[in-house]
């Protein structure tokens, strides 16, 4: 999924939660989850509930924080943490599995961790990377093979994370990002008016037409308030009624005229 919105404007770029590899690997954990709770808890086990909701709680949240960062970093921030949260539960049950079972914890001194852990580090994984030891039929391949990868992906949330607190330092929240567009847009505007010849229909305004505008549009607000505002302060002398300000007020004028505005 492409990222959307332009660049230029107050809502980011976000979305694109496929190309992220924490959900990757969260929805391989979650169809893997499901096939070993199928394979190897019963379904009268309150575990077998508890370890499919968590492995779903943590592929969806981070999908939502995603989709969320177009106008909330906060919930973006909220919704990673939730999915943290969720493949931590369900590493422990995956380590309960192993512990209660008697079988063999897979450390750093075990022959198959470098093999494993060389599959963590391949990008943009596929649940058929996984397949063979997610499907074993020996529950301790299946069992530390999807505690592994809980366990990294846990991991990453947390790295994830820390980029998600610094970008918000850096950038700030929606009504921040607002304000700094509505005031490039203002900028823009005003070096548009500055550079805007002032022409014979231009110099047809007057005093009198400026002050009718302000009161006509008072209470209908077609103009943006700070458009009509731009013409009371002209009446009131804080602004002249010369250069950029009577192209303004013509612009105005053209405005409220087709909206039933009369002289």
């Amino acid at each position: 999924m492409e990222n959307q919105f332009r660049e230029d404007g107050f809502i980011p770029r976000h979305g694109g939660y496929e190309n992220l590899i924490t959900f990757q690997k969260a929805d391989i954990i979650f169809h893997g989850t499901k096939f070993f709770c199928n394979k190897y808890i019963s379904k009268f086990d309150r575990t077998f509930d508890q370890m499919v909701q968590a492995a779903r709680s943590g592929k969806m949240n981070i999908l939502e924080g995603s989709e969320a960062s177009a106008t909330s970093k906060e919930t973006e921030i909220k919704l990673t943490n939730v999915a943290r949260a969720s493949l931590k539960e369900l590493r422990e049950d995956y380590k309960d599995f192993i512990i209660f079972n008697k079988l063999t914890f897979w450390d750093k001194t075990h022959p198959y961790y470098n093999a494993l852990t060389e599959k963590h580090l391949v990008l943009n994984p596929t649940y058929e990377l996984y397949q063979k030891g997610i499907e074993s039929d020996n529950p301790e391949v299946a069992a530390n093979v999807l505690y592994s990868l809980t366990n990294i992906t846990h991991f990453m949330l947390k790295q994830q994370l820390k980029r998600l607190e610094a970008d918000f330092l850096k950038e700030g929240g929606l009504r921040e990002r607002m304000t700094r567009a509505r005031i490039n847009y203002r900028s823009k505007e005003e070096v548009q008016l500055e550079n805007k010849p002032v022409t014979h229909k231009d110099n047809g305004i007057s005093m009198e037409v400026v002050k009718k505008m302000v009161d006509w549009d008072k209470d209908r607000k077609v103009l943006e308030h700070w458009k009509w505002n731009t013409m009371k302060l002209i009446t009131e002398g804080t602004y002249p009624l010369a250069g950029k300000y009577i192209y303004a007020c013509s612009k105005n004028l053209e405005t409220l005229r087709e909206a039933g505005f009369e002289e």
